[in-house]
Formats: structure tokens, sequence, C-alpha cells
């Protein structure tokens, strides 16, 4: 986000040019009209993480253009990581899901997994995992019940979409104890 201080009083608006080396190659970003504050505020879409910018301004109105400001950089900062990938669940018995998944990337910190039943509109948090663990069993079921999962990673920049969520129904559990066995 670039921004700046409004010191004329009789600018028709502002141009925000952009350079790679911040001594040739700009382009126009944007032209803004101005406005009745002071500050500024311009968030320039479509940059490529960890890029280093060079910005400057002029404002202008029907009498000509200002001077430039002085060359200010800036520096993109990482992506968040990529949604992981091949996430899937199994009910190996009435007692458990595994979820698994796997990560090329190896840009994340950790994963965060969500849970409900299905049916339900909201999302509980069920766990978060470290970025070496790419598998957890949920052991918080019951024999018959639908859920659905999804999962997403992070590190410090931020989190990855969601994935798509995954339904996972359990299979029955096997009978009940008979009941009021008596010998007579």
């Amino acid at each position: 986000t670039l921004n700046w201080y409004d010191n004329s009083y009789n600018e028709d608006g502002w141009v925000i040019e952009l350079s790679l080396t911040g001594l040739d190659g700009w382009s126009n970003v944007d032209s803004l009209g101005s406005n009745a504050s002071a500050r500024r505020q311009y968030t320039v879409p479509e940059l490529i993480p960890e890029t280093t910018y060079y910005f400057r301004l002029l404002a202008f109105n029907e009498h000509g253009n200002s001077p430039y400001t002085d060359i200010v950089p800036a520096e993109t900062l990482p992506s968040p990581p990529l949604t992981p990938l091949n996430f899937v669940g199994a009910a190996p018995d009435h007692t458990e899901i595994v979820l698994t998944w796997t990560y090329p990337a190896g840009d994340q910190e950790g994963f965060a997994i969500q849970k409900r039943v299905v049916g339900s509109v909201f999302w509980s948090h069920l766990d978060s995992l470290t970025a070496d663990l790419l598998i957890l069993h949920d052991h918080d079921v019951q024999p018959l019940a639908s859920f659905e999962y999804r999962i997403s990673a992070y590190n410090q920049y931020g989190r990855s979409n969601w994935s798509g969520a995954i339904e996972v129904t359990l299979p029955p559990g096997p009978p009940q104890v008979p009941g009021n066995a008596r010998a007579e």
C-alpha cells in the first residue's frame, strides 16, 4: 500500500508510476482523482511476491504536472502457502476417521483442520498440526455419523485457501451387549 499526503490545494489528481529498477522502465499504475482528505492511500494490485518495486507520484491539474516525488522502494512479502493436495478421509472402523494429505511446497509452518457434522452450517476447529505431520486420527466420532472436513496450510505470511470439503461416514459398530441375561 502506497501512502502520501496531499500538499496541494489545486490538484485534479495524482499519477502513480512503478519501476522494477528505480531508474528506468517507469509505467503508469493508475491515475487518481483528488478528494478532500489530506492523507492518501492506494493499494497496488497484482504485484509479484518477494519482489522489490519502486514508486513515484506526481500531482496534476489543467495547468500541468508537479515534479515527481522522491522514489519510494517497497518489497512485497512472500505468498501465503498453497492449499494442501490430495486431502482424503477414511473410516477404517466405527471408532475413528483417518485424514491424510500431501504438501509438496515446503513453505508451510503447519496445517489447520476444521470439522462439522454433515448438514451443519458452522465449522469447528479440530486441530492444528506441525508442518511435518500429514495425517490426523479423529476419534471424536460416533458409528453411522457423517462428518465433513477441510484443511488449510499456514505460515507467517498467512493462510492458504481451505481445501474442498470431504465427507466421511462411519460404519456401524458391533451390536450391543444382550441385556437381561439370566439362567432359570
